[in-house]
């Protein structure tokens, strides 16, 4: 029987992952990990011959195999390694992250049925983190939670990125959005029984954080947790079409140079939510055509409100419409029709909700840690 179960997908890590699994052994709670060492069929030679570094690695300790699966005796910390960057169990082309993250909440499901994991979350997570002891705390009732994050050690282009993350989140906060909470993989716990009411990760070679977290917001609330961050160290690549790692090398590659959302969005998007809060369903339509009325989800979001609906529920309706998918759609709407991008200093230097910033990329990292903790951590955010 185990305390906890964490869900780990691993895909080149062999550099990061012994330190995350050494991390996780010193919490005080019985916890199981699983492991999923993966890549695709078409995987270049470098990262199928670093998963076999890994592979090698995690059984030099005792274990007992079964198939593609292996209970790996570590130290204070019993593993579950699931194998799929041996030929034979690859990936295809098309799956990724999304598909071993489903992998594992499939198999920590199985085992939570079984009655070997006592607890009914599962911690998600990646293979550059490092934790703290209070991690495994279990969260309040709520249908998922984020844990605090921060990059460290982080290189100028993770500082940077980071910034960015932080930036959209206080903007979706200030402009009053149901859920600026941050949809980062490796900060997820999320309860079985809203696991299986929203089918879980979808297959998806990215994204599929964000996708989770968007359903999940759905049939109950994201609860930001009060505990001390996990570490994240973050590292270039090109493993997958978007995300930490190839934020990272295009950042380093434009001479630490990026562009964010210009901070004027984010003053529409205030006066849209207002509106969606507000209106009464006759004249939903033509307050908000009065803010955007090039609105791409208009016609959609009409087909709903001729939906019958009790008065009780007219705001939920459209919030669960107007989601974090359709929030990011209209943010880049404006982005790409009215307000291009902008570098990121700038932004930075003239959102009306961030207070004055320094300059330094390691203060400016300290200062929106400290913002996201202040307005954002703490709080269940529902419909």
């Amino acid at each position: 029987m185990f305390d906890r179960v964490v869900c780990i997908p691993a895909c080149q890590e062999y550099q990061y992952l012994p330190k995350t699994i050494q991390s996780l052994a010193k919490l005080p709670e019985k916890c199981l990990l699983i492991l999923l060492n993966n890549c695709r069929v078409d995987s270049p030679v470098h990262i199928v011959k670093d998963n076999l570094l890994l592979h090698n690695w995690l059984l030099q300790h005792p274990y007992r195999q079964q198939q593609n699966e292996y209970w790996i005796e570590f130290p204070d910390l019993p593993i579950l390694y699931l194998d799929h960057s041996s030929e034979e169990y690859r990936f295809s082309s098309k799956q990724g992250v999304g598909y071993a993250r489903k992998l594992l909440a499939e198999r920590a499901l199985s085992l939570m049925d079984s009655g070997l994991i006592s607890s009914p979350w599962i911690w998600c997570s990646d293979g550059d983190a490092r934790f703290q002891s209070s991690y495994l705390t279990e969260p309040p009732t709520c249908a998922a939670a984020i844990t605090p994050y921060i990059h460290k050690p982080a290189t100028p282009e993770l500082l940077i990125y980071e910034a960015s993350l932080r930036y959209y989140s206080l903007g979706l906060d200030w402009a009053q959005s149901p859920h600026p909470f941050p949809t980062i993989g490796s900060t997820i716990v999320i309860h079985k029984d809203s696991y299986q009411k929203i089918h879980g990760f979808s297959d998806r070679q990215a994204a599929e954080d964000f996708y989770l977290l968007n359903k999940a917001a759905k049939v109950g609330s994201i609860y930001y947790r009060d505990v001390p961050p996990i570490y994240l160290e973050g590292r270039c690549s090109d493993r997958v079409p978007f995300g930490t790692g190839r934020a990272m090398k295009e950042i380093k590659d434009n001479q630490l140079q990026l562009e964010v959302y210009d901070p004027r969005i984010f003053s529409i998007l205030k006066r849209w939510f207002k509106v969606l809060y507000t209106s009464p369903d006759q004249s939903l339509l033509s307050d908000l055509d009065q803010i955007l009325p090039s609105y791409p989800a208009r016609h959609k979001l009409a087909k709903v409100l001729k939906q019958g609906c009790n008065p009780k529920t007219q705001i939920r309706r459209r919030l669960e419409f107007f989601d974090l998918f359709q929030t990011m759609r209209f943010i880049h709407h404006l982005r790409d029709t009215q307000y291009p991008s902008i570098p990121y200093q700038q932004a930075l230097q003239q959102a009306s909700f961030i207070p004055e910033m320094p300059s330094d990329l390691l203060l400016i990292q300290n200062h929106l840690y400290q913002l996201e903790r202040e307005r954002l951590v703490g709080r269940h955010y529902k419909l």
